[in-house]
């Protein structure tokens, strides 16, 4: 009985390593942040106006400062609204599939 299923089995370890596999290599979500316009009054210092940002944005606020001096001066362009951030995930529907 053992050996009628050893096929079944090499299969079955086979999906397995191919699933988590792919769990292993999934990316992740995140955002795309041009640090020259972080606004200027969540701190004095760049990492920490970044991680003041980076809590704001976890509670649902991405705070800009288009009133920022200097913003549009010295050849900076306003904010660019392309780069919606990205998202690197396996879903679990591919999960599924596999």
């Amino acid at each position: 009985m053992v050996l009628a299923c050893a096929s079944l089995q090499d299969r079955y370890d086979l999906l397995h390593f191919y699933r988590d596999n792919l769990i292993a290599n999934s990316g992740t979500t995140g955002d795309f942040v041009d640090v020259s316009v972080l606004p200027k009054f969540l701190g004095v210092n760049l990492p920490e106006r970044l991680l003041k940002w980076q809590t704001y944005k976890k509670q649902g606020l991405a705070l800009i400062d288009s009133s920022q001096e200097g913003r549009l001066g010295a050849s900076q362009v306003p904010i660019n609204t392309i780069y919606n951030g990205f998202d690197d995930t396996v879903k679990a529907q591919a999960i599924q599939a596999i």
